[in-house]
């Protein structure tokens, strides 16, 4: 992938991980799984591209919702936070911030 390119999809990512987590915690807390699911499949490949260990944790957490493990979705989902908050400081650190331009547009 050409370095710009990776750039402005990392500086999105982080911009969008915040609501991502809000997303994610809404759905687990309210037991939605249908939705949960499809953001876990999601996620799988959008952090994939980042981080193979948050890619894992999202892909147990789809897999776990697949096959009824309902008592471990509060761990699996509890997981997946944590990595996607270990990837976004990992991405924030390395100065991929919201505040880049995103998709030739400034974000706030």
């Amino acid at each position: 992938m050409d370095p710009d390119d990776y750039r402005e999809s990392a500086a999105l990512f982080v911009k969008l991980a915040p609501e991502l987590t809000r997303e994610l915690r809404a759905l687990a807390g309210a037991g939605n799984l249908q939705q949960l699911r499809m953001l876990a499949h999601r996620l799988v490949g959008t952090v994939g591209f980042f981080d193979a260990e948050a890619s894992d944790c999202a892909r147990r957490l789809e897999a776990g919702i697949v096959a009824g493990r309902v008592s471990e979705l509060p761990a699996l989902a509890g997981a997946l936070e944590g990595e996607l908050a270990v990837l976004v400081r990992r991405l924030t650190d390395s100065g991929f911030r919201p505040t880049m331009e995103v998709h030739g547009e400034r974000s706030a």
